[in-house]
């Protein structure tokens, strides 16, 4: 899979199939429109690209920061797997939130890739104003001469899976159900760091992952999690409320000890979540309870 990044409209392509959208979490739905972009475009002879924005669009209209589901170096391993030939991301500033729909499509999806068939979901919409409704692009399909895909949303329960839910059930802590939307293990990347030692100095050494700040974090507890290199564990997420300490942290404990160093960067996959975050009234009970939790991890699998 090719990758490039768009600070302005460049011929990148002389015709290609594309689904467009933020594709944050590239969730089961999202992967749904990235399945029919892939099948419409073996079946039309043409390149299939997912064009995508960064920052996100809530990002720069937002008055504080998003939290991402997915940054966007995390979209790019699932996206490769997909089988597309080519991820775009475009710079979202004031010149491309001030463009419409038609001055959007005109300039980037026709004229920096050659779009012959554009693939997007039900609730999509984009353009100044969100004025590129589906009612809209039926009618800029029509005038402008290219195929116009609507995907079906993928239901769970009763309702049509989406990054905000996801988002919902990471900071309730349903771990399982989030996965479930996402069809893969929610990912937490970041930066190693070094931490206080305390967990060393309790028996329980820990990789210390500082995330990017617009990095959505589940909310704090404790969680089964698995290493990039395959090594399960514990991935605790808070303070240290035993000590008086409340800054927020992200630390793995492995069953075997990871191979990193200060600086390095380090993924976890999050599997389930194991309990709340507790205050122990000393490090004894603490110590007590993290041995329950690491048999937990032992005798479960990751």
């Amino acid at each position: 899979m090719k990758t490039e990044y768009l600070s302005a409209p460049d011929r990148l392509l002389e015709s290609s199939a594309v689904a467009v959208g933020s594709f944050d979490g590239l969730h089961i739905g999202h992967m749904r429109v990235i399945s029919e972009l892939t099948s419409i475009a073996r079946g039309l002879g043409l390149p299939s690209v997912v064009f995508s924005f960064s920052p996100h669009p809530r990002s720069f209209f937002g008055r504080g920061v998003f939290q991402l589901l997915t940054t966007v170096s995390e979209k790019l391993e699932p996206l490769s797997l997909s089988g597309i030939d080519m991820a775009v991301f475009a710079n979202f500033d004031g010149a491309f939130a001030a463009q419409t729909a038609r001055e959007f499509i005109s300039a980037y999806l026709i004229g920096s890739l050659g779009m012959k068939a554009l693939i997007v979901g039900t609730d999509h919409a984009f353009g100044k104003g969100r004025g590129g409704d589906i009612e809209a692009l039926r009618a800029i399909a029509c005038d402008i001469g290219f195929e116009l895909v609507v995907v079906e949303p993928v239901l769970v329960g009763d309702s049509p899976v989406s990054s905000t839910r996801i988002r919902e059930l990471l900071l309730a802590g349903d771990i399982v159900s989030a996965n479930a939307m996402l069809g893969r293990p929610y990912l937490l990347c970041g930066e190693v760091v070094s931490g206080a030692g305390r967990g060393r100095k309790l028996g329980f050494p820990t990789v210390n992952i500082r995330p990017p700040k617009d990095k959505l974090v589940p909310i704090n507890g404790v969680y089964r999690a698995v290493d990039s290199e395959g090594i399960c564990g514990l991935l605790y997420i808070g303070g240290a409320p035993t000590f008086g300490v409340r800054e927020i942290s992200a630390e793995f404990h492995g069953l075997d000890k990871p191979s990193v160093r200060e600086g390095d960067g380090y993924c976890v996959s999050i599997l389930s979540r194991v309990r709340d975050e507790i205050r122990f009234d000393g490090a004894d009970e603490l110590v007590a309870q993290m041995i329950k939790d690491k048999a937990e991890i032992v005798s479960g699998k990751c």
